[in-house]
């Protein structure tokens, strides 16, 4: 079996996508019994080379092109490759898009590539059962989301050891005794890190003396769409931040520090030297979540809103707390009572070095880079991909709905969010299975 894997040549600039498509570029590497031919494509082709890269590829009569990432430029290559195969009789090749949380931002894009897809086998694979759920509802053929991958984490890279933990909390002034609530990733309006400080600063005045809140990331300007908020101007989240951050009692502000600007390698240390893990977010695009992945692979307990992808590493039998979430007229909420009741939970019942271990193993069995591969050649030798009918009614529904001009990440903005509209039907797959 022959497989052609594309994905864009120039890195994004979204550091979790630059991450997930090394990892999965690895897994296809690591797939048995195949032969696998990577290729990348630049955002920017002339039409001539687009043609001699397609007709390249179609003289290798592969089985699978699979797409690791969701670009612009693919819809050029899908039209050119229609094109071609429509004037040979070689039998056409499966396609495989690996999807990401941004489907719904990229619809507009599905809309216009879908008559170059019609006749293809083709199927969309997302990384968690709640993410597949909301991308199956846009299908004629729902069987066109078939199965689920999640998205691999280099193991190696994440893991416990309790005598590196020990360094790195001495080198950050942290003691032993000392409970450590990590957060990690963009510090922005999207992922709630206002949230996290607040229902930080609510638990009892008595565990404060012993337990510290970092925040592991950059401030990002990002909006929140789905909030009918666009992108805001540079340096403005941290300034809402910084005014929430100065009404926080002066104890626990105390207790809250930001660390920027790290290394892979540091990201991975801190991880270790910490206690917990916990992210509030309600993103739109939560459709899986690296960095509470990373974070389990590093045996930590979980905090994290039962929204989207997250909910799927409480399937995978992780180890953590999920606060219950419901869409309500201003959007996707949840209780911050809730919150700071899970983290006082993880307080009063520490994990010891070795449920730390039992967490770490189970989480890379579940998502190292052999494991994924495993994954993916078994659902592509066991599973036949319909035949691309083309997406049903609501994908124009939604273009309307969020005033879709594709321009740029913070562009599309929902109506409204109450029962019944656009935003409720589209999302309600991330609070329900």
């Amino acid at each position: 079996m022959k497989l052609f894997v594309i994905q864009i040549a120039e890195e994004s600039s979204w550091s979790s996508v630059k991450i997930i498509t090394k990892n999965l570029s690895l897994s296809y590497e690591n797939l048995v019994g195949t032969n696998v031919i990577q290729r990348k494509l630049s955002r920017i082709i002339s039409t001539n080379h687009l043609v001699t890269l397609v007709s390249e590829i179609i003289k290798e009569c592969p089985d699978w092109i699979v797409f690791l990432d969701t670009h612009p430029v693919y819809g050029d290559f899908l039209r050119q490759l229609a094109r071609q195969l429509n004037e040979t009789k070689i039998q056409r090749p499966k396609i495989r898009f690996h999807v990401y949380g941004d489907f719904i931002l990229n619809s507009k894009y599905w809309s216009l590539w879908q008559d170059s897809i019609k006749g293809f086998r083709a199927e969309w694979v997302c990384a968690s059962d709640r993410q597949a759920n909301l991308v199956r509802s846009f299908f004629i053929d729902r069987c066109s989301v078939s199965w689920v991958c999640p998205f691999p984490v280099e193991a190696n890279e994440f893991t416990f050891k309790p005598t590196k933990r020990e360094q790195i909390r001495k080198a950050l002034n942290i003691k032993e005794r000392d409970f450590v609530f990590l957060y990690s990733g963009r510090l922005s309006m999207q992922k709630n890190t206002t949230a996290i400080c607040r229902a930080f600063s609510w638990l009892h005045e008595s565990f404060f003396d012993t337990t510290h809140l970092i925040l592991m990331g950059n401030f990002d300007d990002q909006g929140a769409p789905f909030n009918s908020t666009s992108t805001m101007r540079s340096g403005e989240f941290y300034h809402l931040w910084k005014s929430e951050f100065n009404r926080l009692p002066e104890k626990s502000q105390k207790r809250i520090r930001i660390i920027q600007s790290l290394a892979p390698k540091q990201v991975s240390q801190i991880y270790c030297a910490s206690d917990a893990f916990i992210s509030l977010s309600l993103q739109h695009d939560e459709d899986f979540g690296m960095a509470p992945a990373e974070a389990a692979v590093s045996g930590l307990p979980l905090i994290l809103t039962d929204w989207g992808g997250y909910s799927g590493f409480k399937n995978m039998g992780f180890a953590g707390l999920w606060i219950p979430v419901k869409i309500e007229s201003r959007g996707p909420e949840f209780d911050i009572n809730d919150a700071t009741i899970s983290m006082s939970q993880l307080l009063t019942n520490r994990r010891s070095d070795e449920q730390r271990r039992e967490f770490s193993e189970l989480a890379k069995s579940k998502l190292n880079i052999k494991e994924v591969a495993r994954i993916i050649i078994k659902n592509t030798f066991n599973i036949e991909p319909p035949i691309f009918l083309g997406f049903n009614a609501r994908v124009g529904e939604l273009n309307s709905d969020i005033g879709h001009n594709g321009s740029d990440y913070c562009g599309p903005r929902f109506s409204k969010f109450d029962a019944g509209s656009v935003y409720e039907k589209t999302y309600r797959h991330y609070v329900h299975d």
